[in-house]
């Protein structure tokens, strides 16, 4: 993981479980990402983006090709799950899964 020591780095979904563990992992070997603070030998920037919504989305990397000079790393993580029967969902919650899970993917 020394090669990717300051390197820039994305993570989706980046606030809790897998995503959490991967940027710290990632920091502590000296890769710049885009998170909240934890300890490590990289540095980090805190960043919200809504990876359902495209805008968003260009906002990111044009603020990361602006300030970091580019991005060398991206990991989509995002995600979100439906607990429910189908009977019991609505437009809105498919609407969510479906722009976090397939376009924000894209």
């Amino acid at each position: 993981m020394d090669r990717w020591a300051g390197k820039v780095a994305i993570v989706t979904g980046a606030s809790s479980g897998i995503g959490l563990e991967t940027v710290k992992a990632l920091i502590q070997h000296g890769m710049t990402n885009d998170i909240k603070p934890i300890e490590g030998k990289g540095k980090f920037y805190a960043l919200n983006c809504d990876v359902s919504k495209e805008q968003d989305v260009n906002q990111i990397f044009e603020w990361v090709k602006e300030n970091l000079g580019g991005v060398h790393i991206l990991v989509k993580n995002a995600g979100v799950v439906i607990l429910r029967k189908i009977i019991d969902t609505n437009k809105d919650m498919w609407d969510k899964d479906v722009g976090v899970n397939i376009m924000g993917l894209l």
